[in-house]
């Protein structure tokens, strides 16, 4: 069996001439501190939470994301691109603990590798599961390899490319009857979409890039794809 094997080098923190805010403005200071997940109260039922990771890595120097996409064979979102995540399990402390196994289970990257930064706005998915996604930065160089079960590929986006492109499509999805607009992307062979593309623009937000949707076309969908078994 063939596995792919990606080197991704530390991200640098130093601004880079792609981006359109100063470097003290990358990261809210609201997103400074992780908050214990026994501090949020309204989680009475953990079976039903997941938590995603959205890493920033730097490769030559131009910080990029790390995607990934669902294996054929999956039973849920197969072929889909998503954040590494997945659903809390017992042996995890806290939410925090869930993205960092999931990500060292589905593309190997280990949770000593990774600075977490914070969190992104959580969102409910289509299957009732409060998923709340951390974002994190890698200070070493490692390489990334995608488990076969899990993971077809693993590819990661220069954020300069969310700059300087406007989205593909607004899609107009549907969630527990309501409407909701979200941005999708088609980088190289990927589909940015859903859940994912959602978090995506949260995370840019953050970042203090702001999207331009001037004539982009509008597409209904059925369903919200991508990330933490949504």
């Amino acid at each position: 069996m063939l596995v792919s094997v990606v080197l991704i080098r530390p991200i640098n923190l130093t601004y880079s001439r792609h981006y359109i805010v100063p470097h003290h403005n990358l990261f809210s200071p609201q997103f400074d501190e992780l908050s214990p997940l026994s501090s949020d109260a309204h989680l009475s039922d953990m079976n039903n939470t997941a938590a995603v990771l959205a890493v920033i890595a730097n490769l030559e120097d131009r910080p990029e994301i790390i995607f990934t996409r669902r294996a054929d064979h999956m039973n849920s979102h197969s072929g889909q691109v998503s954040f590494p995540g997945g659903r809390w399990e017992e042996g995890d402390a806290d939410l925090s603990s869930t993205a960092l196994r999931e990500t060292e289970e589905e593309i190997g990257l280990p949770p000593s590798a990774i600075q977490l930064k914070g969190t992104l706005k959580p969102r409910l998915s289509r299957y009732g599961l409060y998923v709340l996604p951390y974002v994190g930065v890698m200070h070493e160089t490692v390489e990334i390899i995608p488990n076969p079960e899990e993971i077809a590929s693993v590819f990661h986006v220069p954020l300069s490319y969310f700059v300087e492109n406007q989205p593909d499509r607004i899609d107009l999805l549907q969630r527990n009857g309501v409407r909701i607009v979200a941005p999708a992307w088609n980088y190289q062979d990927y589909d940015i979409w859903g859940l994912t593309a959602i978090f995506t623009q949260d995370l840019l937000h953050r970042l203090g890039v702001r999207l331009n949707f001037s004539g982009v076309p509008r597409e209904k969908r059925g369903s919200s794809g991508g990330s933490a078994d949504e």
